[in-house]
């Protein structure tokens, strides 16, 4: 980008961007050198890394956000230090990288960077993130490695929410006899998932537990313009779904929060034709109401899991599909309200033609606030 263009970075901006990662790359175990000497010359400097926006400075680029202002978008807090074939990687993406990850990546290389200048200081909790493999098993983890060239990521496991080791063990030994519908996994940070192309490989480093997973690149992305769905609202008494006339359905983004709506208010397996439609609220619910932190997070992730993973073929449909094929990640969810066992959430999404798009929910949080829905 020009210097002359308004939005473009500060030189004091991108000095503290380096400096605080200590001039190294913030792309997950890289850490590659970004400065260097000139040694032809006494006094030349040699620099390959660059600042790289989390959220793009124009409309069409990565993750670009019209809500913010040309100052925001200068700022340190939207700025990433990276070296240069990373920098070139963030910057081309228009669908791998949420800003949530960008930014937790930030915020590790900080920390390893802060670590390497004070190793006496008390440990520094770095960010976590819940991930999902498969149906059954979920975890906090810390991101250690992202390959883009491979499509490895790499995390370490710090404890379970649902399943443990064992359920890993037995998940990476029967990985063969699962469904490929059964073989992904989700990362919340991110707000995504990926099908596994290999089954998971599982070490001890350095007395941590660390987990490497091999994914597929999606490439099978709807068009939101193109969503359609009827009108559908969910009550202290049930579920009401109006198909009787045209002016009862619904087109485009809406359509898909519609959908979102849907799946979050059915309780998954429950449907004989079809046993994957719907979500896993319920159950987190029941277990997790208390902590209101973790149950918005595990909702992030069931949404996510839905904009990615196919649903095994059903009377409905012979080949597996995508119940929300048209969103790229899910960017934020916050649970508003709780009345009668509804739920009110706040959804931030990110859709297959590169914009957000924000709207609210109410959803039965119980399946006796669903019981009464046929």
């Amino acid at each position: 980008m020009s210097p002359r263009d308004g939005n473009d970075f500060p030189l004091s901006v991108k000095r503290k961007l380096a400096a605080r990662v200590g001039y190294r790359c913030s792309f997950p175990n890289c850490s590659k050198p970004t400065v260097g000497p000139v040694l032809s010359t006494p006094d030349g400097v040699h620099m390959v890394g660059r600042a790289c926006r989390i959220e793009s400075a124009a409309p069409g680029g990565p993750r670009f956000n019209s809500a913010m202002t040309p100052l925001q978008r200068r700022s340190i807090a939207n700025g990433i230090w990276c070296c240069n074939v990373h920098a070139d990687i963030i910057d081309g993406d228009l669908g791998t990288f949420s800003v949530l990850t960008l930014r937790e990546w930030k915020r590790i290389a900080e920390i390893i960077a802060y670590d390497r200048i004070d190793s006496s200081h008390a440990i520094v909790e770095r960010p976590h993130t819940l991930v999902q493999l498969s149906d059954a098993i979920v975890f906090e983890a810390v991101w250690c490695g992202m390959n883009v060239e491979s499509c490895l990521m790499t995390f370490e496991i710090l404890s379970f929410v649902y399943g443990d080791l064992g359920k890993i063990d037995r998940f990476i030994h029967n990985y063969n006899s699962f469904q490929e519908t059964k073989r992904y996994v989700v990362i919340e940070s991110s707000g995504y998932g990926r099908q596994l192309s290999e089954p998971p490989v599982l070490e001890d480093i350095e007395d941590r537990k660390v987990i490497s997973l091999i994914v597929k690149e999606r490439t099978d992305f709807g068009d939101p313009s193109r969503a359609a769905d009827a009108r559908l609202t969910f009550t202290d008494w049930g579920m009401d779904l109006d198909v009787s006339t045209n002016e009862g359905w619904i087109t485009g983004k809406r359509a898909v929060i519609q959908s979102v709506q849907m799946l979050l208010g059915s309780y998954r397996g429950q449907w004989g034709i079809d046993p994957d439609f719907g979500s896993y609220l319920f159950l987190y619910y029941r277990d997790h109401h208390t902590d209101h932190d973790l149950l918005q997070r595990l909702i992030k992730l069931e949404i996510s899991r839905m904009t990615f993973a196919p649903d095994a073929s059903s009377l409905l449909s012979l080949e597996p599909s995508i119940p929300i094929s048209t969103v790229k990640w899910v960017e934020g969810v916050t649970i508003r309200g709780h009345s009668s066992h509804l739920l009110g959430i706040d959804l931030h999404l990110y859709f297959t033609d590169n914009t957000y798009f924000s709207d609210r929910i109410s959803v039965p949080a119980s399946m006796q606030t669903n019981s009464g829905a046929t």
